[in-house]
């Protein structure tokens, strides 16, 4: 079973009760990056911890709450706040070689079981983080209660808030990166919003580092953020392109300027899905996204890239697949392995 955990009150407090609440993985999560840093990035801890402290005012300055968020989640974990915030930065330092992470899927209510819209969402990260999962039931003061996915030493990430709104992301590398704030805090403020158009507004005027593609759906739709460091696009999924697939390649003519690779691997992912449910005859259920996304063609650079060997604890491959019902205000979620483990399904 994974990991359920409530925590409640204003950003420092709720922060304070999963850094508590979860300090085992928080504390793990911590200790191995700290211990492969130049791995996963090329640069020494030290030099990493300069290139990111610009950011801090940044995100004080734009993102507040998630700002002291963090600061309570490394008072209750007892990790160092600059530990937690470089690790959440991690992203904005890896552009010497470009993100492929990530399969996401929009399903809209034309063509769903539920009639209402799905998301579907293979989690590509490193692996040993799968160790690491767990679940985030929050009661924020002021906000929209929210049900969230994470793993780590990482802050909430994917899930459903009480009014609908549910999102995901997809890892993106532009060629217009800059110093900024990580996508990875960013995307922590958009369950906070009781409307999309809200949080896509946030986004747009929040200095990003670098590319990300943010998938949000409420009830009766959904849409695909394409965003690099300056530019956003939008690509909806309606009656007319009812399934909507992304990886990590831009797709909009506005932002596929700013490709930094040819993303082949990306790009097998988005045409074996999009194969794998558009050309299916019924109306699209929970069942044929795990179904979809559990796909081993192609295998290792396959839909799932989950890995059975031993190898190392590093490498980058499917650590969870999950379905996200906006009106169910639910998360389906599939772990270890992510293509046949035991489905766990949690509501708000």
């Amino acid at each position: 079973m994974i990991k359920i955990i409530t925590v409640k009150g204003a950003p420092y407090e709720l922060g304070f009760e999963i850094g508590k609440k979860a300090a085992k993985q928080m504390q793990a999560g911590a200790a191995f990056y700290c211990r492969h840093w130049r791995k996963f990035t090329g640069l020494s801890w030290t030099k990493s911890q300069t290139m990111i402290r610009s950011a801090w005012p940044l995100t004080k300055k734009f993102l507040p709450k998630t700002f002291e968020e963090l600061k309570g989640m490394s008072d209750g974990s007892e990790i160092p706040f600059d530990t937690l915030f470089l690790i959440n930065s991690m992203e904005t330092l890896e552009r010497a070689r470009p993100s492929e992470r990530c399969t996401s899927i929009l399903i809209h209510p034309s063509r769903s079981a539920t009639e209402t819209t799905l998301i579907g969402h293979n989690e590509d990260w490193i692996t040993k983080d799968q160790d690491w999962i767990y679940l985030i039931r929050g009661q924020p003061q002021g906000e929209p209660a929210f049900l969230s996915l994470t793993y780590g030493a990482w802050i909430p990430q994917y899930g459903v808030n009480e009014t609908g709104l549910a999102f995901v992301a997809d890892s993106h590398t532009a060629t217009d990166a800059r110093p900024g704030i990580s996508q990875t805090l960013i995307g922590r403020e958009i369950l906070r919003y009781r409307h999309k158009t809200k949080a896509m507004a946030m986004i747009k005027k929040t200095p990003r580092a670098d590319g990300h593609t943010f998938l949000m759906a409420t009830p009766t739709g959904g849409l695909a953020l394409e965003i690099t460091a300056k530019k956003e696009a939008e690509l909806a999924v309606t009656n007319q392109r009812p399934v909507l697939v992304h990886s990590n390649f831009y797709q909009h003519q506005s932002t596929a300027r700013f490709e930094k690779d040819s993303h082949t691997y990306s790009r097998f992912r988005f045409y074996r899905s999009h194969e794998l449910l558009a050309g299916l005859n019924h109306p699209l259920a929970e069942s044929d996204l795990f179904r979809a996304l559990a796909d081993h063609l192609n295998f290792p650079e396959s839909v799932c890239g989950h890995t059975e060997t031993s190898g190392s604890l590093c490498e980058e491959r499917t650590i969870a697949s999950l379905v996200i019902d906006p009106n169910r205000r639910s998360i389906a979620l599939r772990a270890n392995p992510p293509c046949a483990g035991k489905i766990q399904t949690t509501i708000l």
